[in-house]
């Protein structure tokens, strides 16, 4: 990982994060937002719920990284599980990053909080392009496109 990289991570209390919240009041529009968050140099893979008056009703960070992410990305904590809140006409909006769609338990928590809009995270796959790309984070080499 580059310094770059962790100074460029957003962070929930920051001018950017507030120009994004303006934007919505601004629009009048609900935005689900995936980022990377920069937590005091801890860097978390992120998801914030913005409501059309520009308050973010939900943050949350993925549970536990999956695979490489373990060596950028911390752990989150339990507040975590409570990850659909209602938006003002739009409805009970939920939201899971990337491999948490695949564990059963927190997909049920997910649905007993009677979500009606559901956010599905997850990072772009590309084709192996051989040379120094990582096989396991290509389409072909990642379990998501062999259960396709």
């Amino acid at each position: 990982m580059s310094v770059a990289y962790a100074k460029n991570c957003l962070k929930r209390d920051s001018p950017q994060m507030e120009r994004i919240c303006a934007s919505a009041a601004e629009n009048n529009i609900a935005v689900a937002l995936g980022f990377a968050e920069n937590d005091h140099d801890s860097l978390y893979i992120a998801q914030a719920m913005i409501s059309p008056d520009g308050i973010i009703s939900m943050l949350r960070r993925k549970l536990k990284p999956t695979h490489m992410e373990r060596t950028v990305f911390g752990d989150a904590s339990g507040d975590c599980l409570l990850n659909v809140v209602p938006i003002a006409g739009v409805g009970r909006v939920g939201s899971l990053a990337c491999w948490e769609h695949t564990q059963p338990l927190l997909k049920y928590h997910t649905c007993l909080q009677h979500e009606d809009i559901h956010v599905a995270a997850w990072p772009p796959l590309f084709e192996f392009g051989g040379g120094d790309d990582l096989w396991s984070m290509s389409r072909q080499g990642s379990s998501v496109e062999r259960s396709l």
